[in-house]
Formats: structure tokens, C-alpha cells, sequence
């Protein structure tokens, strides 16, 4: 993983960037991510009124999502539904992952109360937005 984050650093500072619809990367993508035991517990929603196009690197946005549901499979029980968003509005699009886990204040009781708070909303709501 740090392998590649690195050479994702360093790729990022050439301009490699596709313009992608992101419902139609995410149908796709389906495919991959419904497999396994916790693909019951998948759920995709799109609230959008027209297309999601945005310009990005697919390999970090890939890699992105990935890590995302890979916590959330990871830090939720079986059976509580993890559920990967796609909406934009006239500004941005927004892409988002939630799941039902039990947020990092469980898991890492020595961390101050305004830590807490703001990890534990990253970890149960994984969100980005692009312009």
C-alpha cells in the first residue's frame, strides 16, 4: 500500500486526469465489489439529475473507493449495510461511502473527546467531493 501511495504521489503532479461519468465507473465497478461474503450487504444509491462527469486519475480513484469499503467491511458486523452514494448538484458531484461500524471511539478509547468525534464521523460517513 505505501508503495503505492507513493508513486501515486508522485504521478500526481502530471495532469493524467479523465474525464469519467461516475455512474456509469460505478456500474462497473459492481461487478468487482459484489463478490464475496458481504456482498448482500452492498448497497449503491444515485441521486442525481443528470450525469456525474468529473475529471480524475481512475487508478487513485479506484484505489480511493477500495480503501473505503475495505474499512467499512472491515470495522462493521455482517449484515449491517454499507452503502456507497453518488449525487451532485449544480456545484459538485459528491461520492460517499457509509457503513454501520462502531466508529473509531470504540477502538481507540485513549484518543481526547473532540478526536473522537471528528474520527468517528470520517469513519462512519467516508465522503469526498469533486469539482
Amino acid at each position: 500500500m505505501l508503495l503505492f501511495l507513493a508513486r501515486a504521489d508522485a504521478e500526481a503532479k502530471l495532469p493524467n486526469l479523465e474525464t469519467v461519468n461516475l455512474a456509469d465507473w460505478l456500474e462497473v465497478r459492481r461487478k468487482e465489489w459484489f463478490t464475496g461474503p458481504r456482498a448482500a450487504d452492498l448497497r449503491l444509491e444515485y441521486s442525481s439529475d443528470g450525469p456525474c462527469l468529473v475529471k480524475v486519475q481512475l487508478p487513485l480513484l479506484s484505489q480511493l473507493i477500495d480503501n473505503l469499503l475495505d474499512n467499512a467491511y472491515k470495522y462493521s458486523e455482517a449484515g449491517k449495510p454499507i452503502t456507497v452514494r453518488l449525487g451532485s448538484n449544480n456545484e459538485a458531484v459528491f461520492l460517499a461511502v457509509e457503513d454501520a461500524g462502531l466508529g473509531i471511539a470504540a477502538r481507540w478509547s485513549g484518543l481526547g473527546p473532540s478526536d473522537c468525534q471528528t474520527n468517528r464521523c470520517r469513519l462512519r460517513r467516508q465522503y469526498f467531493c469533486l469539482q
